[in-house]
């Protein structure tokens, strides 16, 4: 019986693997495409087909709203970039860092609009505290470039020496 189930086995792997039409060996063709230099077929003159003249004396009428015409209509819109702040502070111990952004807060106080702005700040410019283990730290400002926080950097290193100017993500209002 076991003889008989091998036997059908083999039969049904040997029809299975056989093929009902004879093996035929196909050579690849040549196939001729058109000359390789179009020049010598082509007969297009450029004469024939003339450039029309450029119309520069027509106004340009448009639809589009004045204020966007003038890119004023981003004022005011806040927008988070890869900035910079002035760092003028940081420290392991918090009550440094509370002392000095206290001492931040009362010199930010201290001055007018007038003399914020020449340090590229807002009078709205915020204290901010960070803590990223183990360090704190107390940062002030929002600059799209180093170059425009420098001017802060400077006067803050008068007071704090251990200023430095750091990479943030700030908010810009346009």
């Amino acid at each position: 019986m076991r003889k008989m189930y091998r036997s059908l086995f083999l039969l049904l792997l040997l029809v299975g693997c056989s093929s009902s039409q004879p093996v035929v060996n196909i050579t690849p063709q040549v196939v001729v495409v058109g000359p390789s230099n179009w020049s010598e077929v082509e007969q297009i003159n450029p004469a024939n087909f003339p450039d029309p003249p450029v119309v520069t004396d027509k106004d340009i009428v448009h639809d589009v709203p004045e204020i966007l015409m003038t890119s004023s209509a981003d004022d005011g819109v806040v927008e988070e970039v890869e900035g910079f702040r002035v760092q003028v502070f940081s420290s392991v111990d918090r009550i440094e860092a509370i002392n000095a952004e206290e001492s931040l807060r009362r010199w930010l106080n201290s001055k007018t609009e007038e003399e914020l702005a020449e340090l590229g700040l807002l009078s709205s410019s915020e204290v901010i505290s960070l803590y990223r283990q183990p360090y704190y730290r107390v940062r002030i400002g929002a600059f799209r470039t180093r170059d425009e926080a420098a001017p802060l950097s400077e006067v803050m290193k008068r007071r704090f020496p251990s200023t430095l100017v750091v990479p943030d993500f700030v908010e810009i209002i346009h």
